[in-house]
């Protein structure tokens, strides 16, 4: 089933068994759309998707290439799945980037291997809070008021 509006140029899909169908129609109808503003240009250098950068899958000379550009892929953060804190960092800063420590998880797998996050689930709290500017006890695991810290002890 699935629902197409057009409003004032503006084309809106809407499929009800799957959100996969969006992209498909949304990239065959971009012409109509265009039309209505008066013609769009693509633009040849675009990006569509940055890369993420999967250290555990470089080579020696590569991860030595990275680590020049960025220090902080040099410090691994989850010691089960390798992940470094650049790559976390990369995805609390990318478009749609992680909030909370489950969207690191899902998006990098700090947490996904066999201490599931007993180590290393303290220092993605410090670095999600770090780069989010918020305190340590703000930090939630999955959604609002699923909080991890209550307050500072001793």
């Amino acid at each position: 089933m699935l629902k197409k509006i057009l409003i004032a140029g503006l084309i809106a899909c809407i499929s009800m068994s799957s959100f996969a169908h969006f992209q498909l129609i949304y990239t065959n109808d971009a012409d109509i759309s265009g039309k209505s503003f008066g013609g769009v240009k693509k633009k040849e250098n675009f990006i569509k998707n940055r890369k993420m950068i999967h250290f555990i899958n470089l080579s020696p000379e590569e991860k030595a290439e990275v680590i020049k550009k960025d220090p902080r892929y040099g410090r691994i953060i989850c010691r089960c799945e390798n992940i470094t804190e650049g790559e976390i960092v990369d995805a609390i800063h990318r478009k749609c980037g992680a909030k909370t420590l489950n969207g690191v998880k899902r998006r990098v797998r700090p947490g996904a291997g066999r201490c599931q996050g007993g180590f290393c689930g303290p220092r993605v709290q410090e670095i999600l809070a770090r780069e989010l500017g918020e305190d340590l006890e703000e930090i939630v695991m999955e959604q609002k008021n699923s909080y991890i810290l209550t307050g500072k002890t001793k």
